[in-house]
C-alpha cells in the first residue's frame, strides 16, 4: 500500500500564473494494479495561456487516459478562467 505523492513540487511553473491550484484524487492509498483518477484544477483571472504540465507520473503510474478542458467566465468585467486536467492512472509500483 502506497500514499499518492503530492505533486506541489511538479505545478512549481504553474504557481507563477495561477491564482488556485487544486489537486484531488478519488483514494489517497492505492495497491499494484488499482485505478486511480487524478484531477488538477487551476484558476486565474489573468489572461495567460498557461499549460499544466506534468512529469513523474510514469515512475509509478501507467496513463489510462487524460482529459483536459477549459473555460473563462466573464462576469460584470471580471475574467475568470479554469483549466482542468484529468488523469486516469494505473498503479504499477506501490
Amino acid at each position: 500500500m502506497k500514499h499518492i505523492v503530492p505533486l506541489i513540487l511538479l505545478l512549481f511553473p504553474i504557481s507563477t500564473w495561477a491564482d488556485t491550484i487544486n489537486i484531488s484524487t478519488d483514494t489517497t492509498r492505492y495497491h499494484v494494479d488499482d485505478a486511480i483518477t487524478l484531477t488538477i484544477q487551476v484558476e486565474s483571472q489573468s489572461n495567460t495561456n498557461g499549460q499544466i504540465i506534468i512529469s513523474g507520473l510514469e515512475e509509478q503510474f501507467d496513463i489510462v487516459s487524460q482529459t483536459q478542458s477549459q473555460q473563462t467566465k466573464i462576469i460584470n468585467g471580471s475574467r475568470q478562467q479554469s483549466h482542468s486536467i484529468i488523469f486516469k492512472l494505473l498503479a504499477h509500483q506501490s
